[in-house]
């Protein structure tokens, strides 16, 4: 700021204080006109997007430097830098002021007269909102919408990786070269390893996201449809992304490929090069992800924790536990439903809540897939614990070790059915206790025996004794259900 500051020239701003003025007045409605329309195309209503973009109408100190490089060129004129500098100060002195009456000018503008225009705009905010509400509640866009911001940031660094390769190389000859350094005529190939590795690991990242985005959108799609259908469009939906990406590598590809001898040449070096690190590409790649979401996670104070077991349950009284799982990349069973991993027949284990993508599935039906990436809420007997564990994570590294969100608030709790109770005498499918109350019931003591995960046809009885997997709020309304005399329908 001291050299930016002995760079002025005082008597070339008072000179140009009209051009100054100008620029500044253009400046501002530039940038505050661009913002809001920003603001408007992505659904924020028309005060609100002029009051945010008044905030920011001032111009950068990178102003300077742009208007020291064209004077230096000599593209042009010399007070051009002053220019800069003055259009920076009024800029940053209007800021205060526009944001301080932002509220008035945002009250006359919701005042005024609604013309075609405004009536169009509002048109299209209520369709751009109720377009983001339905796409709310698809599970397939909950699950992909994440994915697709890391694969556009993958292809991008694909595109930088491979596109800026040569210059890179250059800069480093010319380096090598003023330091007096003599390059030896092999020394391009260790760079160049380094760049087809990293460019063709970012591929398989985007590959490897871009393939569970087809498996979830076929699922979604043809929810209904015989499995061997879902498969055959899961495929083509992976070969239209490879084709994709080869694309993507072929148009940014650093040398120029001219007869197809070339092309099976460089074809064949990248098979063989996935073909000896493809495992490797992949831990690395998983390693990334569980390191970013753990960064980003480190520090949030969440109330999505899972709770083992409320003080009021104790291990010894029903010899079962909450158990979280994540399931790895790679996993063998990935994609598979419910049903046919047959956790309870194997372990006697049973999953009473999915969490993915921060969604919480609660009660999952035996037909739901499972991805990898999803947060499995497992009950689950002492004996069966660790057996049921090591098949799930057998992949990778125990992903308890990664930081991230959990469950809701879920606990263990007994809850004893009164003698009064009108629900005594229903079965546990005419009751429809989930549906109604949110709550999960995991076990039944009666007279000494313990029946856990009790069967839809299982009749509620006086002082029954209940174990049920449910939030704090969800018990108090339960204990308030248990005495009232709806019974559904």
């Amino acid at each position: 700021f001291v050299s930016v500051g002995m760079m002025i020239d005082v008597r070339l701003l008072l000179a140009h204080w009209v051009l100054i003025l100008g620029m500044a007045v253009f400046s501002v409605a530039a940038r505050a006109g661009c913002a809001t329309a920003a603001q408007l195309f992505v659904g924020v209503g028309l005060s609100g997007a002029l009051r945010t973009a008044l905030v920011v109408t001032p111009i950068g100190e990178f102003s300077y430097i742009i208007a020291q490089l064209g004077v230096s060129a000599k593209v042009v004129p010399e007070y051009f830098y002053s220019l800069a500098v003055g259009v920076s100060v009024v800029t940053a002195f209007a800021a205060p002021l526009l944001l301080r009456f932002s509220g008035a000018m945002a009250e006359r503008l919701e005042a005024a007269p609604r013309g075609r225009a405004r009536r169009l705009l509002e048109t299209y905010r209520g369709w751009f909102v109720g377009m983001l509400a339905r796409l709310g509640s698809y599970d397939w866009w909950k699950l992909t919408r994440t994915r697709i911001g890391q694969v556009v940031v993958e292809i991008l660094l694909i595109i930088g990786v491979l596109g800026f390769s040569p210059m890179i190389h250059e800069t480093l000859y010319r380096m090598r070269m003023d330091l007096g350094f003599v390059a030896p005529g092999w020394w391009g190939f260790p760079y160049w390893v380094a760049v087809f590795g990293i460019g063709l690991g970012l591929a398989v990242a985007a590959w490897r996201n871009m393939a569970a985005m087809a498996m979830i959108l076929a699922e979604a799609a043809f929810p209904d449809a015989p499995r061997p259908v879902r498969v055959a469009i899961e495929r083509f939906l992976g070969f239209a992304a490879f084709a994709g990406l080869s694309a993507v590598f072929a148009l940014t590809f650093p040398f120029q490929i001219s007869g197809w001898w070339e092309i099976a040449v460089a074809g064949a070096v990248g098979i063989v090069f996935l073909f000896f690190f493809w495992r490797h590409l992949i831990r690395w790649h998983s390693r990334f992800l569980y390191a970013v979401k753990g960064a980003v996670a480190q520090g949030k104070q969440s109330h999505l924790k899972a709770i083992p077991a409320s003080k009021s349950v104790r291990d010894e009284d029903w010899g079962v536990d909450l158990v979280e799982v994540t399931v790895p990349e790679g996993a063998a069973y990935a994609g598979q439903r419910l049903r046919e991993l047959a956790l309870r027949n194997r372990f006697g284990c049973t999953v009473v809540e999915i969490e993915r993508q921060g969604v919480e599935i609660p009660n999952p039906h035996p037909d739901r897939e499972i991805y990898p990436g999803d947060k499995l809420l497992i009950m689950a007997s002492d004996a069966g614990i660790g057996p049921m564990r090591f098949y799930l994570e057998h992949t990778l590294t125990p992903p308890e070790t990664v930081a991230g969100p959990g469950f809701g608030e879920n606990t263990l709790e007994n809850i004893s059915v009164p003698s009064e109770s009108p629900k005594t005498g229903h079965s546990l499918a005419a009751l429809r206790i989930f549906n109604e109350t949110g709550v999960q019931i995991l076990g039944i003591r009666r007279e000494g025996t313990t029946l856990l995960n009790p069967g839809s046809e299982e009749r509620l009885r006086a002082e029954d004794e209940l174990l049920i997997l449910a939030t704090p709020s969800e018990c108090r309304f339960f204990k308030e259900w248990i005495y009232s005399q709806q019974i559904p329908q």
